[in-house]
């Protein structure tokens, strides 16, 4: 069986360093991504499984990769966990309109971003 892959995608090391730590464990295979040009080419070329997203980019933005996510029939089935500091309840709402899966806010819980990914992957029938 194929690994699960997942892509993480935020444009400051250390969110993607703390991402990394939170599932090392995992048996998956790991992308990251550190602008949304950059999300866009890794989603294309290995099609993820599950994707933690930042909505705040330098060059795009998370909803703008949420949508191109949502339109292309190859990623149509790719769970998209948005990780972002924004916690007003309008930009959550705005996320699960263009189709966001689930959602943590920064600073996030390590335990909460795992059991948010483990549920993805299980709905997925994935091993981890």
């Amino acid at each position: 069986m194929a690994k699960a892959k997942i892509l993480l995608v935020d444009d400051t090391e250390k969110a993607l360093k703390e991402e990394k730590e939170i599932i090392k464990d995992l048996k998956v295979g790991i992308y990251t991504a550190g602008s949304g040009k950059e999300a866009l080419k890794v989603l294309l070329a290995e099609k993820p499984d599950v994707v933690l997203l930042d909505l705040m980019l330098p060059d795009m933005t998370g909803e703008s990769i949420l949508k191109f996510i949502r339109i292309r029939s190859e990623l149509s089935n790719t769970a998209v966990i948005v990780v972002t500091a924004k916690d007003a309840k309008d930009s959550l709402a705005y996320c699960f309109d263009f189709g966001c899966d689930a959602y943590v806010t920064k600073p996030f819980q390590k335990d909460d971003v795992l059991k948010k990914i483990k549920i993805m992957l299980d709905e997925k029938g994935l091993t981890y």
